[in-house]
């Protein structure tokens, strides 16, 4: 019996952005100097005791600004079960980034009670990041929709300068 993982408030890749001190908004968000979105996809239909995997791809829009200190948290829907994570291992070049790097740590992600959360160190203007979430489906889940929504926040860098 299939399951269908599409909700209203997306449709194939989905964009879902909330920042904290940035306003909702369904494409991407003005905070300060910096922009961030995040796109999230996923399966369409799945079936009880699959593995299906999210794809969060984070993106700093902006033209100037660089975010530190990143979280994304991934709300896990009801039957549920989170199995693992896979994010990008930083390897910065350039001195600035390193004390970003040392100060922030390399992308992690831990459950916390009923969310992902995941942290990065900085992303740079222009760039972008992908997150893959797994989840494997309940035996219990048949016919439901199943609604899974994230969100970015992240502080505006202004200690380590231009690069």
């Amino acid at each position: 019996m299939n399951i269908v993982t599409k909700s209203l408030s997306w449709t194939g890749a989905i964009v879902l952005a909330f920042v904290l001190f940035g306003g909702n908004t369904s494409d991407a968000l003005a905070c300060g100097a910096f922009d961030l979105a995040i796109d999230k996809d996923g399966p369409a239909m799945v079936d009880p005791g699959d593995e299906i995997t999210y794809r969060l791809k984070v993106r700093n829009t902006s033209k100037d600004g660089r975010g530190v200190d990143i979280k994304v948290t991934d709300t896990i829907p009801h039957g549920l079960n989170f199995v693992s994570s896979k994010l990008p291992t930083y390897s910065p070049s350039n001195p600035s980034n390193v004390k970003r790097l040392e100060k922030f740590g390399q992308p992690s992600c831990s459950q916390k009670g009923g969310d992902i959360v995941c942290k990065l160190p900085y992303l740079d203007k222009g760039k972008s990041v992908n997150i893959d979430l797994t989840f494997r489906v309940s035996h219990q889940q048949a016919c439901t929709v199943l609604k899974n929504q994230a969100r970015v926040d992240a502080r505006e860098d202004k200690q380590y300068g231009e690069d």
